[in-house]
């Protein structure tokens, strides 16, 4: 509601709510602006279930938006290519903001995700990450598959490979001569007094991306 002070001035007005007066207060300055007799409209009531009704819909339709911003800042591994491929070479098409998101909501231990990235050596493709926690740093690479056969888009459907190290400050995963992962191997041993067998790291395998995506 915008009233000019020529409008104020010359009108006797009525108003549903107090609020409006207020709204008039501040929007005109007192020392420059007669206010003439303002009558409010007391017929205008609302019960209470009413202003119920009108709380419950404010509250839903928060909750919606709220709902929608957490859907964006994850994603459905079945469903969303989160790679695809150009030529000889495999771009990553999902924020890395958003795949940490995922993994963090999927794993309450999760504090961090690190070395989010694409490779792809001849028809292996997969999708790497490191997951921080209070004890520990464990690699994974899952297997990206296409999202329909000849499709250069690829899912995060496939088998997933991690790495636990025992006594290793660094793990890494093996492969063979065309990319496939077959294995893992401990790059730098702890030099904790407590550890005093040999440093390794075991490896894990998953037929699908085993919770840590869903």
């Amino acid at each position: 509601m915008r009233l000019n002070a020529f409008a104020v001035k010359r009108k006797k007005l009525t108003f549903d709510t107090a609020s409006d007066i207020q709204y008039l207060k501040k929007y005109f300055s007192t020392d420059r602006v007669f206010f003439p007799k303002i009558r409010i409209n007391r017929k205008k009531k609302y019960s209470l279930n009413y202003l119920i009704m009108k709380t419950n819909l404010f509250l839903f339709v928060l909750s919606l938006v709220f709902t929608s911003c957490i859907a964006q800042e994850k994603f459905d591994p079945k469903s969303t290519p989160v790679a695809k491929i150009e030529g000889d070479a495999i771009v990553l098409t999902v924020e890395e903001e958003i795949i940490a998101n995922s993994v963090k909501a999927a794993n309450d231990d999760v504090m961090n995700v690190l070395n989010i990235r694409v490779e792809k050596t001849n028809e292996f493709s997969y999708l790497l990450f490191e997951t921080v926690t209070e004890s520990k740093t464990i690699p994974y690479a899952i297997r990206l598959v296409p999202i329909k056969s000849g499709s250069p888009k690829l899912l995060a459907t496939g088998t997933t490979h991690s790495c636990t190290g025992h006594c290793c400050e660094s793990c890494t995963f093996t492969k063979t001569g065309s990319g496939e992962i077959t294995g893992c191997w401990c790059q730098r041993a702890a030099i904790t007094p407590g550890c005093q067998t040999e440093a390794r790291c075991d490896h894990s395998l998953s037929m699908s991306s085993g919770g840590i995506l869903e």
